[in-house]
């Protein structure tokens, strides 16, 4: 599914989150909840891609306790025992859900392909709603 392309500009991005914004192609919710819109253009000024930065929030290191337990799933079978705690080194993760604004930019930068339509929801349904979470993705 990646399609991602060794040519990438070396310039600098740009924050362009007001400017977006202002110009009604940038969701000012998502602005208000601390995402940010960043452009990089080529030698020439022209746009070569756009990427979103979410907030993110600081997850700390600690064990996790690996499987299920009967007492709290009823649906765990024997499979998932024994319990193992693993250690987890400190990470960040985003604050909310990928947004369409955020899989939109991949999808520009040749990065994804568009969702898959299911049901009622198709991709261009979802980019009149940028501040909304992105669905009809898998893990890949």
């Amino acid at each position: 599914m990646s399609k991602r392309s060794d040519n990438w500009p070396t310039q600098q991005p740009i924050d362009i989150t007001e400017l977006a914004t202002f110009g009604e192609q940038f969701p000012a919710r998502l602005m208000q909840l601390g995402f940010r819109l960043m452009q990089v253009m080529d030698e020439a000024g022209r746009d070569q891609y756009r990427y979103v930065i979410p907030p993110i929030c600081d997850v700390p290191a600690g064990k996790l306790l690996m499987c299920n337990d009967k007492q709290h799933e009823p649906q765990a079978s024997d499979d998932d025992l024994p319990q193992v705690d693993i250690d987890v080194q400190a990470f960040q993760i985003g604050r909310y859900p990928v947004t369409v604004a955020e899989y939109a930019c991949a999808v520009q930068a040749g990065m994804v392909d568009e969702p898959q339509a299911n049901d009622s929801i198709t991709w261009q349904g979802q980019l009149h709603h940028l501040d909304r979470p992105v669905v009809c993705v898998t893990w890949h």
